[in-house]
């Protein structure tokens, strides 16, 4: 069966990321994660592996609320990290197809509970199990055809 590299970022002050090898039916086969203080930690981490599919956290602004998703010691902003994400992408010629997700709805039909059945539930790790989850979204909706991944020519 055909299975597909997807990475998972929770992007921000502390960057969440997940790496997970999906069957063609979503199934996720094997997996590892993490945090990462660094958004250039995650842009190596895009570079060091033969990714499919790259799913972010998308982080959206709302009118009359004061949180900038910044964390004061580093000053990297959700959309900070993603940018360099993308800029690195491009810059190493990638290709990756991008799928953006909202936390609302990842926390949503992924919950805690179904993280734990699954046996994703790490503690101590909110930004890595943040990424589990966004990784766990995308394979449920592999398996629904909801998503596909891009075929591209292997190197």
């Amino acid at each position: 069966m055909r299975t597909y590299w997807i990475a998972a970022i929770d992007p921000g002050g502390t960057s969440g990321w997940a790496l997970g090898e999906l069957g063609a039916d979503g199934g996720i086969r094997s997996v590892s994660y993490g945090e990462a203080e660094d958004p250039y930690e995650l842009a190596d981490f895009l570079l060091n592996n033969r990714l499919h599919v790259c799913v972010v956290e998308d982080f959206v602004a709302y009118a009359g609320r004061s949180h900038t998703g910044q964390k004061a010691e580093t000053g990297f902003s959700p959309i900070l990290v993603q940018g360099i994400l993308r800029g690195w992408e491009r810059k190493a010629h990638l290709d990756l197809q991008w799928e953006l997700q909202s936390a609302a709805n990842a926390k949503g039909i992924i919950t805690d509970e179904r993280l734990k059945s699954m046996g994703y539930w790490i503690k101590g790790q909110p930004h890595a199990r943040d990424a589990l989850r966004h990784l766990a979204l995308f394979g449920r909706r592999m398996a629904n055809h909801e998503v596909q991944v891009r075929d591209r020519e292997e190197e």
